[in-house]
């Protein structure tokens, strides 16, 4: 999952010239593995190995040769390209199927060990990002739909009589100000809750991750206290656990019930 992830991201953060850029640089580059240790593509896993071994004899770095070193990198990497048969198979395809680069991309990078960390982080803090998100979107637009109540702002404006009459007299403009805070009293007055409720960074899925070890815990005491009052004790449920179980029996998230 981490290595496709890792490509798709690659592949749609780049446009026709980088993608080009990055077919060279898969592989053995623009050069031809077969040829780089004198093979034929019909060679077999012996052959390959055998030809590697020769070649990086003649062109190890501890020669003189100051080009040895780069030569011998070259070598190893057509040789990690041929001597596996899935790579070899996928090489073999993105030597017949040039024109497929996107699909030649996919190939060649499943076999990539990429980092898992980063990976595994971004997503975590992507999924996070669009949870808060979601929990501020739903919260403003619960707090705008509240303020449209017409018999709530009349209630208000009835009970705020002088404080807004004031401020007609002394605020130039009087308008906003009025509208602005008898919404202020109504959302004061609305408790949120469930799914409207203020955005919430416990909920997150990275604070929930850091979490987890206090979760677990409180989770095998809350189990342990449950044993013990009700299984073991046979004591009357008290109203928080009453509304635990008939949320349970309803198959319900405690937010949506309330």
């Amino acid at each position: 999952l981490g290595v496709v992830l890792w490509a798709v991201v690659v592949v749609l953060a780049m446009g026709v010239e980088g993608r080009r850029t990055a077919l060279r640089d898969m592989y053995c580059g623009e050069a031809d593995c077969y040829s780089i240790l004198n093979l034929e593509r019909d060679a077999t896993a012996r052959e390959i190995k055998k030809a590697y071994r020769a070649l990086a004899l003649l062109h190890h770095p501890d020669r003189s040769n100051p080009d040895a070193e780069q030569r011998f990198q070259t070598i190893a990497v057509a040789y990690e390209t041929l001597r596996d048969e899935d790579v070899r198979r996928d090489y073999d395809y993105y030597l017949d199927h040039p024109e497929q680069a996107l699909h030649n991309m996919y190939r060649y990078y499943r076999h990539v060990q990429v980092p898992m960390t980063p990976i595994v982080v971004g997503v975590i803090l992507f999924i996070s990002t669009l949870q808060y998100v979601s929990q501020h979107t739903r919260h403003s637009f619960a707090r705008r739909a509240i303020t449209y109540d017409t018999k709530k702002r009349q209630q208000i404006k009835r009970e705020l009589h002088d404080e807004l009459k004031d401020m007609t007299t002394k605020v130039r403009a009087w308008w906003p100000e009025r509208n602005a805070r008898v919404d202020e009293e109504i959302v004061s007055r609305v408790r949120f809750t469930g799914a409207h409720a203020p955005p919430d960074i416990s909920k997150l899925l990275a604070v929930q991750i850091l979490l987890l070890p206090k979760t677990l815990l409180d989770y095998g005491l809350w189990q342990w206290r449950w044993y013990q009052k009700y299984t073991r004790g046979q004591e009357e449920y008290a109203d928080e656990d009453k509304l635990y179980l008939m949320c349970r029996h309803l198959h319900m998230p405690r937010a949506r019930f309330e």
